[in-house]
């Protein structure tokens, strides 16, 4: 004989809009607005764009920065993640990591941000899976 558990209630707006999904985004959505909240770091990206010169080098330009986040920064478990890279004034550290956010949260490849003492790039975009957004991020210093 089976068990059947009765369905929680859920936010009428979001059954609509999600359908028979609804429960499984909201559970979700909550895990990881928990799971950030346990280390959570507030940031507040700035975009990036890359624009051709007349030289036909490119030059980065910032624009306004966008509204401040709280987010978790998970280190990467990998020991080739990084290491010293040669700069203009010598050697810097690299690092890559994972940055998790929540599930509207606003992003782009090459915004940067200032976190733990570093300067933070935003390398790459995760799909999106409808409950969190993640990117990997490089550290720098």
């Amino acid at each position: 004989m089976a068990i059947v558990f009765p369905r929680p209630p859920v936010d009428e707006a979001l059954d609509v809009l999600l359908g028979a999904n609804a429960m499984f985004f909201k559970v979700n959505r909550d895990l990881t607005h928990m799971y950030i909240t346990e280390n959570p770091t507030e940031i507040t990206l700035v975009p990036r764009q890359s624009v051709r010169s007349a030289s036909g080098g490119v030059q980065w330009s910032s624009a306004p920065a966008r509204s401040p986040q709280t987010v978790r920064l998970v280190e990467s478990s990998s020991q080739s993640n990084g290491g010293l890279q040669k700069a203009s004034d010598g050697f810097q550290l690299e690092r890559m990591w994972m940055l998790l956010m929540e599930w509207d949260a606003s992003i782009a490849p090459n915004d940067r941000f200032t976190a733990q003492g570093a300067q933070w790039e935003v390398v790459d975009i995760m799909p999106e899976n409808g409950y969190e957004r993640r990117a990997s991020v490089r550290r720098y210093g």
